[in-house]
């Protein structure tokens, strides 16, 4: 029950955000010397220059819940 609520939690999260955190997850799976660093760095900056970035502290600004759309 636990893990059913917080994994609809976590869907209610921005997409690009979500499958930046995916490709964190997968990524610390492996040895260091094999961790793509590049490209999650990437999915980072992707993340914070999206349209979904600047809904979120819009919507946090607001007392609102935020209205993702993947962009």
């Amino acid at each position: 029950e636990v893990t059913s609520e917080y994994a609809l939690r976590m869907a209610e999260g921005a997409p690009l955000t979500l499958a930046a955190h995916k490709f964190a997850i997968q990524t610390a799976l492996h040895a260091a010397p094999e961790r793509d660093h590049r490209h999650l760095q990437e999915l980072v900056a992707c993340c914070f220059n999206s349209t979904d970035y600047q809904e979120g502290v819009a919507a946090f600004l607001a007392k609102r819940p935020p209205r993702f759309t993947g962009q």
